[in-house]
C-alpha cells in the first residue's frame, strides 16, 4: 500500500503561461504560506510500501495534464520538461505522478504548469522544503486553512450534567479563531438544549458526520480539527444515552476530511480506545489525542471544575503554539502534574507519519 509521507501541499497564485522556459524569476519564497486559491495545484511526497519516493501533484479534475522542471537561479528551467502521468483520482481532484525521481531534492524550486481540458493554462512555482525528500521524516505543514468541529456532550442522566464540556467548547473556538481562524471555518455542536442555537447544533452522531461533510470537499489547502468532550465509556465516547463508536468516527473523518492533514482531541474517560490498532482510526495523516487509556478513566467531570483535567491542559497549552506532537507531550506533563501520581489516565497520542511536523493552527 502507497501512503503520503510529506502532505506539503503548497499553493501559489495562478499566473498566465507565456512560455514554459524562461517564464519568469526565481521568487525564493517557500509557497506553502502563499495564499490558497481553488484552482491551485498541491504538491506532496509519496513513499510507498517498497520505500520508494515519488514526486506527486494533485489538482481539480478540470485540468488535463501536468507538466514541470527544475528552475534554476536565472529563472530558467535547468532540465528538460516532464509530463507527469495520471495515476488516480480522489476526493475530485486528479493525482499526477513525476516519472523521475531525481528531481526529488531539498529546496529544489519547481515550475508546474497544468493544462485544462480545454487548452487553458496555468502556472505555479513550489519550492519543497530541507525536510522533504526521500530522507524526510516528514514536513513542517503552514499556512493551511484549518476547518475546526467542536463538540461537548455529557451523559444520559440530564440530572447530573455539567458545564464543563460546553465550556471546553467555546474556550478553544476563542483560542482558535485568536490564532487566525475564521468564524466560518467552525461547526459547534451541543447536547445541552440551553446551549444550542442556530450555530451550534444537537450533538448525535448523525449530525457530527453531518457537520463534517457541510465544510464541502476538501481542498488541497485544508486539513480537519475535531475536538470532542464528554463522559466516554469501554464503548465509546457519550452521546448522551448513546455512543460514537470508533468505526462511525473512522467513516466521518473519511467523509468530511478524506485524506487531508486531521487532529482529533478526545477528551473522555477510556478515550484511548480510539488509539487501539483495532480501531483501523490510525492514518499516516492523521493525529489523535486522547485523555485517557482505553482501560482507564480521566478526571475533571464534576460541577465545581471549569474544564476537565485533560481540557484544561490542553487551553494552557494551546497558547504556545508549536507543533502538535510537541504539545502532545506537555499536555501528558500536565496531567501528571495535576494527577500528582495517585491516580493515572494515561493520555494517549498516535502521530501519523506524514503529519509528523504539523504545526497549531498560527496567524
Amino acid at each position: 500500500m502507497k501512503t503520503v509521507q510529506s502532505y506539503n501541499l503548497i499553493v501559489a497564485i495562478l499566473l498566465p503561461v507565456l512560455a514554459l522556459v524562461g517564464c519568469g524569476t526565481d521568487d525564493s519564497y517557500d509557497l506553502r504560506d502563499a495564499p490558497a486559491t481553488e484552482q491551485g495545484i498541491g504538491v506532496a511526497v509519496e513513499i510507498d510500501a517498497a520505500g520508494i519516493t515519488s514526486l506527486l501533484a494533485a489538482a481539480p479534475e478540470i485540468y488535463g495534464t501536468i507538466a514541470y522542471c527544475v528552475v534554476g537561479q536565472t529563472g530558467v528551467c535547468t532540465v528538460s520538461t516532464e509530463t507527469m502521468t495520471l495515476t488516480r483520482t480522489v476526493g475530485g481532484r486528479k493525482i499526477f505522478k513525476a516519472a523521475n525521481n531525481s528531481k526529488i531534492v531539498p529546496n529544489a524550486l519547481l515550475l508546474f504548469v497544468a493544462t485544462k481540458t480545454d487548452g487553458t493554462k496555468i502556472e505555479q512555482k513550489a519550492r519543497l522544503s530541507s525536510s522533504d525528500g526521500p530522507s524526510a521524516g516528514g514536513s513542517i505543514l503552514t499556512g493551511l486553512n484549518w476547518k475546526i468541529l467542536l463538540m461537548a456532550s455529557d451523559q444520559g442522566n440530564t440530572g447530573a450534567w455539567i458545564n464543563a464540556f460546553d465550556n471546553a467548547r467555546k474556550k478553544l473556538k476563542s483560542i482558535f479563531m485568536s490564532r487566525g481562524v475564521k468564524s466560518e471555518n467552525f461547526r459547534e455542536l451541543s447536547l445541552h438544549q440551553d446551549q444550542q442555537s442556530t450555530t451550534v447544533s444537537p450533538t448525535s452522531a448523525a449530525n457530527f458526520a453531518e457537520s463534517l461533510k457541510s465544510f464541502g470537499r476538501p481542498g488541497p489547502n485544508d486539513a480537519c480539527l475535531v475536538h470532542m468532550t464528554s463522559h466516554g465509556s469501554r464503548d465509546g465516547f457519550n452521546l448522551g444515552s448513546n455512543r460514537l463508536s470508533p468505526k462511525q468516527l473512522d467513516q466521518a473523518l473519511i467523509d468530511g476530511c478524506g485524506d487531508r492533514p486531521t487532529v482529533v482531541l478526545i477528551s473522555a474517560c477510556f478515550s484511548g480506545l480510539y488509539v487501539l490498532d483495532s480501531s483501523n482510526l490510525k492514518k499516516p495523516n492523521r493525529i489523535i489525542m486522547t485523555a485517557a487509556r482505553h482501560d482507564v478513566t480521566s478526571f475533571g467531570c464534576s460541577p465545581e471544575n471549569e474544564y476537565t483535567y485533560w481540557d484544561g491542559c490542553l487551553i494552557e497549552a494551546l497558547p504556545t503554539g508549536g507543533k502538535w506532537k510537541d504539545l502532545a507531550a506537555t499536555v501528558l506533563s500536565c496531567i501528571q502534574r495535576k494527577e500528582g501520581g495517585s491516580t493515572a489516565s494515561y493520555p494517549q497520542s498516535f502521530i501519523g507519519a506524514g503529519v509528523a511536523d504539523l504545526e497549531v493552527p498560527k496567524i
